[in-house]
């Protein structure tokens, strides 16, 4: 499965990906480590860019909602 539902954030908002990320963890349990164990979110930060990924729509929505 690929996360198809993605939201991104550049280098600006850096200093809140640990409070995004925790935030996730409250609402969706423990982040996928892969694309094939089942997981509902995922992020990756590269040279401060992130990207926070959802296999459903509705938890993308409800994270923008909070976030953006």
């Amino acid at each position: 499965m690929r996360f198809p539902h993605k939201v991104k954030f550049d280098k600006d908002r850096y200093h809140q990906i640990g409070e995004m990320a925790r935030w996730c963890y409250a609402r969706y349990g423990s982040l996928s480590l892969n694309f094939n164990d089942g997981g509902t979110w995922r992020w990756d930060t590269v040279f401060g860019n992130t990207v926070f990924a959802f296999n459903k729509e509705q938890d993308a929505v409800l994270f923008t909602l909070r976030w953006v």
